[in-house]
């Protein structure tokens, strides 16, 4: 498929984005992230209860990875092997973090957002690099951010989830803005820089990827 083409689906889905969170107090949120092997993807999710940061579920998806890692369009690698690890979970899960962008993308279709339409669940992005946009390093305590910028448009932050770490680009996915996408990426971070959910979703792929070498 063209570039072209992607764009043009990249912009059809635009027009469903949800930029609004309606939930209340978040019980479930779940880390999803995919590993590789020679020929497959696997995909982790993991649902942690938010009050204890305890692990409640995992589940895994496999399959055949399709298309080569394109900056701007990662979706089209690895959101279908999530959204088909999501639909394993029973638990009904407030927020999924991704790893990857959400709205702070050039089409504003970052992996968070095409993911979040494709299940039509609150997700936001949490990578480790920045995309698209400008911004200004924030300070070096934890909570500290600054505003990531497209085209005149607050798109996401970066933000400094451990004192002295480096930051992390946060933006909102789907069904989601930013003022909760710092709340939530902060509650579930503690010793590490990388939100609780997403750093053992990463962790259990790798290792499930290591099982099938």
């Amino acid at each position: 498929m063209k570039l072209s083409e992607l764009i043009r689906i990249q912009e059809t889905l635009r027009k469903k984005i949800e930029p609004v969170y309606s939930g209340n107090n978040v019980q479930f949120v779940a880390g999803c992230d995919v590993a590789y092997t020679h020929e497959n993807s696997i995909a982790c999710v993991v649902v942690m209860k938010m009050s204890e940061m305890s692990i409640v579920e995992t589940s895994f998806h496999k399959e055949k990875t399709r298309f080569p890692y394109i900056p701007g369009f990662l979706a089209f690698r690895e959101a279908n092997a999530i959204a088909r690890a999501i639909a394993k979970i029973k638990t009904t899960v407030d927020v999924f973090i991704l790893d990857g962008h959400g709205i702070a993308h050039p089409r504003r279709m970052g992996l968070a957002t095409h993911a979040g339409i494709l299940v039509d669940r609150p997700t936001i992005g949490c990578a480790k690099s920045l995309l698209a946009g400008t911004y200004r390093m924030p300070g070096k305590e934890k909570g500290d951010f600054s505003t990531v910028i497209i085209d005149n448009e607050v798109v996401g932050i970066c933000l400094r989830t451990k004192k002295g770490a480096k930051p992390v680009f946060v933006s909102p996915g789907n069904h989601m803005d930013i003022e909760n996408s710092i709340k939530i990426v902060l509650q579930c971070t503690a010793n590490y820089k990388t939100p609780e959910p997403l750093r053992l979703a990463h962790i259990f792929a790798n290792r499930k990827k290591n099982m099938e070498a």
